[in-house]
């Protein structure tokens, strides 16, 4: 794989034009920071399973951190039934998986135990609940749905817990793309990368994409102090940026590099 970093005076305008040839990514193989064979068009959910075994497995130090449920919550600790579709309350040590992202316009819903999610959920909810299904952790926190946000006392209390339930998560997926909830986890059931294709002559192929780190910098994600606290206090990170994932923990991390 060859690539070239293109600049020029304003982030937004960083660039990085690749050429991958399939046999070459085969013959290298691939490195603990990088995934050379990944597709353009959508991430590898296998490989992401993958690299979160391996951080069970050998970072000692991130699961030795909070575990879930491990230090009770002040308020009940609610998530999302991936595969029933409904809102419970957490089981004792069941994994979960939050999700960080900025809700835009849309409004404050009252929830409560066993209550079945509204119809037309925002994209980036669905594409959540997907990748949970995906990783086989089905059940996922939303602060929009798991928090009672018409329970004042409820709601500070949760607050206060947001150390708890960010910190026990299996991991936390990060939405570092679009403006708002509407927007979608990039790669993830049709939702557009910003990846341009280019030329695809044999077994090589040509695409342009944003520099991925000035893909982050320039989220709106990355301008709320809510979801920068949210980031802090994961132990694992799966982020989506407009154009590629990258999964980071307290040891280490992996990027696409096509």
């Amino acid at each position: 794989m060859v690539y070239l970093n293109i600049f020029s005076t304003g982030p937004r305008n960083s660039l990085r034009l690749f050429l991958l040839q399939k046999s070459l990514a085969k013959s290298v193989g691939t490195t603990d920071n990088s995934r050379q064979d990944a597709d353009a068009d959508s991430p590898d959910l296998d490989y992401v399973k993958q690299w979160l075994d391996k951080c069970r497995d050998s970072h000692a130090l991130v699961s030795s951190q909070c575990t879930p449920l491990q230090i009770l919550p002040r308020a009940p600790l609610r998530v999302i039934d991936c595969r029933a579709r409904t809102v419970r309350l957490a089981e004792p040590h069941e994994p979960y998986i939050c999700l960080s992202y900025v809700w835009g316009k849309y409004s404050t819903i009252s929830t409560f135990d066993g209550a079945a999610l509204p119809s037309g959920l925002p994209q980036t909810i669905e594409d959540a609940i997907f990748v949970a299904l995906e990783l086989g952790i089905p059940q996922l926190w939303v602060d929009q749905y798991c928090i009672n946000q018409k329970d004042l006392e409820e709601k500070m209390k949760t607050i206060q817990d947001m150390n708890l339930i960010y910190g026990g998560a299996e991991l936390t997926i990060v939405a570092a793309s679009g403006e708002d909830a509407s927007g979608g986890l990039p790669g993830i059931r049709g939702t557009p990368r910003q990846i341009r294709r280019l030329v695809k002559s044999g077994d090589c192929t040509f695409w342009m994409s944003k520099d991925i780190s000035m893909s982050f910098r320039s989220s709106r994600w990355n301008t709320r102090g809510w979801t920068y606290q949210e980031g802090l206090l994961s132990r694992r990170r799966l982020v989506f940026t407009d154009a590629r994932l990258y999964c980071q923990c307290n040891e280490g991390y992996y990027v696409e590099a096509f």
